[in-house]
């Protein structure tokens, strides 16, 4: 696989039946959703607001922060990129296995990454060893929690401590959220407030299921939400994202709260089928399993119509390991089966 290419692109793959490569909320996009973007097609005639004013509404509300600390943006990727052509950190600290947008976009800014490295003897678990790394001579710090692909929950109070860290050493602290709504921990947007270096980012991709609608938001201080904002195109964020996001933010809590219980539901399953079937689980956190087998599986898999998020690309990880994003029970079911079919026909 290419270093940068992700899951979810089944476009050239023919007879994919069921895409566990990407991670989305297996409940799928809310009808309430689907009901307002049909409802509201009058405004998709007209440009869409520029400063996202009822969704920045909403996410305050939510969060509970201000909403000069709020910036929209189409999906977290596109924040990223505004981060770094912002700020364009000469090094930057990333974790390693973890999302490749960091780095991708660190290096197209002209930057380089040190990797903080994960290891499977330790859970994949980022531990305090980490605030060695950060120096005067570190530009940002990207961490994911739960981490991307690994799915492990970075400790509340080691975040603390990194952002206070961040702040002495005058670090731009980018931490991602997008799969947090999973877990049901507490937002580290709280304390935005104590650290002007932090910036939070989340997105409605994941828990609402809306890939393809494109949304994300950033939270910061006002001051760093302003310097990054001018680096986004105008009108990046569509009127249907800004319908989407608005409507999917009325149905909380109580629609994370179902996706929590239904999701705890399959990891339970899913963890103990694919043990039985040989494979190497690390209890996840979030909507997905990381798992090592003994043999390669995701190309084996694409024979029975089943994608799976080939792992072999992600720094330190290798073609044994794969992520698998729980969809309904039956295609979890179906899924766990034919591994353990490809692996007794060894």
């Amino acid at each position: 696989m290419n270093k940068y290419e992700h899951g979810g692109d089944i476009y050239e793959i023919p007879g994919v039946a069921r895409d566990f490569s990407i991670s989305c909320n297996p409940l799928g996009m809310p009808d309430a959703v689907a009901r307002a973007l049909k409802s509201n097609t009058r405004l998709f005639s007209m440009y869409p607001d520029p400063r996202c004013r009822k969704l920045r509404t909403a996410i305050s509300d939510y969060l509970s922060v201000p909403e000069e600390m709020i910036l929209c943006g189409n999906g977290s990727a596109d924040l990223i990129n505004r981060i770094c052509a912002c700020f364009r950190p000469s090094r930057a600290l990333v974790t390693a296995p973890s999302f490749s947008d960091y780095e991708r976009c660190v290096e197209v800014f002209g930057g380089k990454v040190t990797e903080y490295p994960l290891y499977p003897e330790e859970g994949f678990n980022v531990s305090s060893s980490i605030l060695d790394y950060i120096d005067d001579s570190m530009d940002m710090v990207f961490l994911c929690t739960p981490n991307n692909p690994t799915g492990q929950l970075i400790d509340s109070q080691l975040l603390y401590s990194i952002a206070k860290r961040c702040e002495e050493t005058d670090t731009i602290f980018v931490l991602d959220e997008c799969f947090l709504p999973f877990t049901g921990e507490k937002s580290m947007a709280h304390y935005s407030s104590a650290f002007p270096h932090m910036l939070i980012l989340r997105a409605f991709t994941k828990i609402y299921s809306m890939a393809g609608i494109r949304l994300g938001h950033l939270i910061g201080s006002e001051s760093l939400i302003k310097k990054i904002a001018p680096f986004g195109a105008e009108w990046s964020v569509s009127a249907p994202a800004q319908v989407c996001g608005t409507e999917a933010l009325n149905l909380e809590p109580e629609w994370s709260r179902r996706t929590r219980e239904y999701v705890s539901h399959e990891k339970k399953f899913m963890t103990e089928k694919l043990t039985e079937a040989g494979l190497r689980v690390f209890p996840p956190a979030a909507n997905f399993i990381l798992a090592e087998s003994p043999v390669s599986l995701a190309n084996p898999l694409l024979e029975y119509g089943l994608m799976v998020r080939d792992c072999s690309n992600f720094s330190g990880l290798d073609e044994h390991y794969i992520r698998i994003g729980l969809l309904d029970h039956e295609s979890n079911r179906e899924l766990a089966e034919a591994i353990k079919e490809i692996l007794d026909g060894r």
